[in-house]
């Protein structure tokens, strides 16, 4: 077998990946909550979420959203969530999908291009943000993204509500006006992302966890995850 015919093996056997996305509220937690929980039986398939998923990524995620240190610059941010992303992508994301398995992922690059780009009202960071995902992702796309919206209102209230939350991070209490403009970057950079790859935006304000969870199971089922 030519070395030619090993890749073309290997591709074929690549597994899915399959990012879940969106602000504050829009319920991506308890829909990934839920998933572990039917899906806990298989075994090609593993979940994990960023910043985090890593040893090197917990402790870059506690800079990220503590208060500690500040007021951090938005150039900061993208660098600290960069070197996150990374670290989870070659030591978890593309050995796991190299080896075969599935990956659903709690947050990727939209959340940069999202959060730290235009809610930060930093697009002139955008050259900088490509240039690091063209050298790191080297193709490990996401098969599909799948965007959890939510009106900043509504997701603020299911914030403000939710007695499980015990501490909220800076994003979680930043204001309205800032969550508006994290949806405004998620719904304006979803379709620019996703001409390399392939998105799905389920809205979520007036719909139940379990018709949301309903609505991913389809689509998962779709891509052979069941």
């Amino acid at each position: 077998m030519k070395e030619s015919d090993c890749d073309n093996l290997n591709y074929m056997n690549k597994g899915k990946f399959i990012v879940i996305e969106g602000g504050e509220g829009s319920g991506k937690s308890s829909l990934i909550n839920d998933l572990k929980s039917i899906l806990a039986d298989k075994e090609n398939l593993i979940f994990t979420k960023e910043p985090g998923g890593t040893s090197l990524g917990e402790e870059l995620k506690k800079i990220i959203l503590s208060e500690t240190h500040g007021k951090i610059d938005p150039s900061s941010y993208l660098f600290l969530f960069s070197a996150s992303r990374a670290e989870l992508l070659y030591r978890v994301i593309k050995p796991a999908l190299d080896s075969g398995k599935n990956v659903i992922c709690d947050r990727f690059i939209l959340s940069t291009y999202a959060y730290q780009i235009h809610a930060m009202g930093r697009e002139n960071l955008i050259p900088i943000l490509e240039c690091i995902n063209n050298s790191m992702l080297a193709g490990y796309l996401p098969d599909l993204n799948i965007y959890l919206d939510v009106e900043p209102s509504v997701g603020i209230k299911r914030i403000m509500d939710d007695k499980t939350r015990t501490n909220l991070s800076i994003f979680d209490k930043a204001s309205e006006d800032f969550h508006k403009k994290v949806r405004e970057g998620y719904l304006k950079y979803v379709n620019i992302v996703s001409e390399k790859d392939k998105s799905l935006i389920i809205e979520t304000t007036n719909l139940t966890t379990k018709e949301v969870l309903d609505k991913v199971v389809t689509v998962l089922k779709d891509l052979g995850i069941k």
